[in-house]
């Protein structure tokens, strides 16, 4: 049977999700030819057990294996680790395969090249030093070390290229029972040794023998061999799920793990190691090219170095622009040398070079924090001009901060207008990519551009109108994009200010009381209330504390004045009887009645009410609800 076919119909087989079946229901539906097809179709239930997420399922597909299969040793580790890594489960296991493979002559040196036996040859005996490795884990696991460092031992015997790497965890075991010749003994022969490992292990031994110089230096030449590893044991790395990354990164972990394995013998040895660090921060051993190429990966906010992206955008950053003139075979060496620190990899940003970027952004973010310090002690001192430059720089390590922006653009002198409008649109471009953001410190800094956005418009508003007055402040409105909406209501003032026919709504009636009390000098009682008749929202408004922007721009002491008003006017002044009487039958107790107001027919009368946003409007649940006001205002009544 050919290849292709035999796996369609291994495919249809498995497609029926058979979970109990039998050697003869597998056998008649696929023609099996010879142990090699069984046992193929075998590892295939065993492959689809290990994607089952249930305990019970996955059982049920690994048994599946062994009705096909009774010899299907990798279905047998299976179930063992399914139920718990049962030790004693594991020796008897293991002791069967074992004799069947001495039995079928797999421990003969003839069958292996240079009559030496190596198990990760064939698939049998490679399953076996799998399961093998499987019960080692298990025995260090349950702190049995001298089990563990022997059967460590077995498979280094039957796996002498040690291709899982046991020297890399052995040699801890031996430290951890204080055998450190057997440890050390374990790299006279490199085979299979994880990059690092070493020079963790004579690191170590050096400081049992009290020689902390000589750990200094295999601690250096650690960091040199396999940074990773070594920001592990400093523990300036969290560790992150080790299924999750590059195998590099994986192998580190794994020599990190076993290292913990030493556990109370490592708190003397942290002293050396908190010394070592202070040696070698991570960002020391980097040239400055190297620094600056991972600056643009920071500004831009991307994971990938594409030399081409890379030399276009450092144009727009005056702390890193000359990266832009860099040659091609410049660039091409900054990044092998990259990829040789293991930060790059196929022009990825690895697991380790995010480590390396994080503490790059921690020293950018601080050396903007020293410079914007340096302004505001500038600014207090009346040096404008020095905390100017000050702000500048700091932009330069902070090209991205908004903050930083809006106090260059209020630090300037005269206001620049232009550079105002630059960052309304800027940060309004910003805000439509933090529209998708839910997660809360995503919220939060979307909330942040949204405060530091509305700072600048109203300064931009407030510095058009001292400058320019009612016409400056229309100027300022067609010369902005991303306006924000409440802005509107100051341009709509603007423009009507200068009308002599104003309409009978409540907008107008406004303007035109505020022309009343610019001409008289005084504010005109009976027009607040008819304005406040037809626009309960002003009322509602000034009793949230809103900040009337379009009020404070034009004429700050009308605002306070007509705020002022606004607080003394009682509330049934405003509101009609019918309206005032539902909001008092509503209110009983101290608290507004639930039962009444989620009743949407008791408030029929009242649509007014929650239009203007004293009751929560059904159609309407995020708006903003009176509640306290309400409860206040009856309160008081009493």
């Amino acid at each position: 049977m050919e290849d292709k076919l035999l796996i369609k119909k291994y495919e249809s087989f498995l497609k029926l999700n058979h979970l109990i079946i039998s050697k003869e229901s597998a056998t008649d539906f696929i023609d099996l030819e010879g142990m090699g097809s069984i046992m193929e179709l075998s590892m295939e239930y065993v492959k689809k057990g290990l994607t089952m997420h249930s305990k019970v399922t996955k059982n049920k597909y690994f048994n599946n294996a062994l009705i096909i299969n009774p010899d299907n040793f990798l279905a047998k580790i299976s179930i063992i680790e399914n139920d718990g890594y049962e030790l004693e489960r594991y020796k008897e296991v293991l002791n069967l395969e074992y004799d069947r493979l001495l039995k079928n002559d797999f421990l003969e040196p003839k069958y292996y090249e240079n009559n030496i036996v190596d198990f990760s040859k064939y698939q049998d005996t490679f399953n076996y030093i799998k399961g093998l490795r499987s019960f080692y884990i298990s025995l260090v696991g349950n702190n049995l070390f001298e089990d563990a460092v022997k059967i460590g031992d077995e498979i280094l015997e039957l796996n002498p290229t040690d291709i899982f790497h046991i020297k890399s965890s052995l040699a801890f075991l031996y430290l951890s029972l204080g055998d450190t010749k057997e440890a050390l003994n374990l790299f006279l022969n490199d085979n299979g040794i994880i990059l690092g490992t070493k020079e963790l292990v004579y690191a170590f031994v050096a400081y049992l023998n009290l020689e902390e110089e000589k750990s200094l230096e295999y601690l250096s030449d650690l960091e040199a061999a396999n940074p990773y590893l070594y920001r592990l044991i400093t523990g300036e790395v969290v560790l992150g799920n080790p299924f999750n990354v590059e195998q590099k990164i994986s192998d580190s972990i794994h020599v990190y793990l076993s290292f913990l394995v030493l556990g109370d013998l490592i708190q003397g040895f942290t002293k050396i190691i908190e010394k070592s660090k202070l040696e070698h921060p991570i960002l020391k051993g980097l040239t400055k090219d190297e620094l600056d190429i991972l600056k643009v990966t920071i500004f831009e906010n991307i994971t990938y170095v594409n030399t081409e992206y890379i030399k276009r955008e450092a144009k727009k950053y005056h702390l890193v622009d000359y990266v832009s003139s860099f040659s091609d075979g410049r660039m091409e060496s900054i990044i092998l040398a990259l990829n040789s620190r293991g930060i790059l990899h196929n022009g990825q940003i690895t697991t380790y070079g995010f480590v390396v970027r994080d503490a790059l952004t921690d020293y950018l973010f601080h050396e903007a924090k020293r410079l914007k310090d340096l302004a505001e002690e500038a600014f207090l001192n009346h040096l404008d001009h020095q905390g100017m430059d000050y702000l500048l720089d700091a932009l330069d390590y902070s090209p991205n901060d908004f903050y930083l922006k809006r106090d260059i653009l209020f630090h300037k002198s005269p206001f620049d207008f232009n550079y105002a409008r630059v960052l309304i649109h800027e940060l309004g471009a910003l805000y439509s990519n933090y529209l998708s953001y839910t997660i809360y410190s995503e919220i939060k800094e979307r909330q942040a551009l949204v405060e530091t956005l509305d700072e600048i418009h109203y300064r931009y508003y407030l510095e058009a109108y001292k400058l320019k007055g009612i016409p400056g402040l229309l100027d300022a409105y067609h010369g902005v994009e991303n306006q924000f909406t409440k802005y509107t209501n100051l341009i709509q003032m603007a423009q009507y200010l200068n009308h002599e026919n104003l309409e009978d709504d409540s907008m107008h009636l406004f303007y035109s009381l505020y022309k009343e009390y610019k001409e008289k000098g005084k504010m005109n009682y009976n027009k607040i209330i008819q304005i406040l008749k037809k626009s309960k929202m002003e009322y509602a408004d000034v009793k949230r504390g809103i900040n009337r922007i379009p009020y404070k721009i034009i004429d700050e002491a009308f605002y306070y004045n007509y705020k002022s008003v606004l607080e003394a006017i009682p509330l049934d002044e405003i509101l009609s009887k019918e309206e005032y009487e539902t909001l008092r039958v509503i209110y009983v107790g101290g608290k507004i009645r639930e039962e009444a107001k989620a009743s949407y027919s008791y408030l029929l009368n009242s649509r007014n009410l929650e239009k203007f946003l004293f009751l929560k409007s059904k159609r309407n649940k995020d708006e903003y609800e009176l509640r306290d006001f309400v409860v206040d205002y009856f309160n008081k009544k009493k």
